[in-house]
C-alpha cells in the first residue's frame, strides 16, 4: 500500500477524497455482484462472528459450497504515517504497526 501512494501523483490533500472515493467504488462493486448473483449483502455495524453467520445464511439457503454472502464491514487496520524525505523532498509513506 505505502508502495502504490509512495509512485503515485496523489497529493497529500487530495489522498480524503482519493480514498473515500474508491472505498465508495469497491463497495458499490461488491453490491452489484451479489445482487447479479443472487447472494444477499449485508453491512454489519455490530461486532458479530462473519463466519457464524456466513454458515447461517449457507444452511439457511442449502448452499453447500462457494459463496453464499457478501458481508461489508469496517475493520481496525494499521496506520499510515506521512513523512518529508529530504532526498527527493517530496511526502513519502511508511506503515506503522499497532
Amino acid at each position: 500500500m505505502a508502495q502504490f501512494f509512495n509512485n503515485s501523483k496523489i497529493r497529500f490533500r487530495e489522498l480524503k477524497g482519493f480514498l473515500l472515493q474508491h472505498a465508495e467504488r469497491v463497495i458499490q462493486h461488491a453490491i452489484d455482484v451479489a445482487k447479479q448473483e443472487g447472494w444477499p449483502f449485508r453491512y454489519l455495524q455490530e461486532k458479530i462472528r462473519k463466519e457464524e453467520l456466513a454458515k447461517e445464511i449457507a444452511a439457511r439457503d442449502q448452499i453447500q459450497d462457494g459463496l453464499s454472502c457478501v458481508f461489508s464491514v469496517l475493520e481496525p487496520c494499521r496506520r499510515f504515517s506521512f513523512q518529508i524525505s529530504m532526498r527527493i523532498s517530496q511526502p513519502s509513506m511508511s506503515l506503522q504497526h499497532i
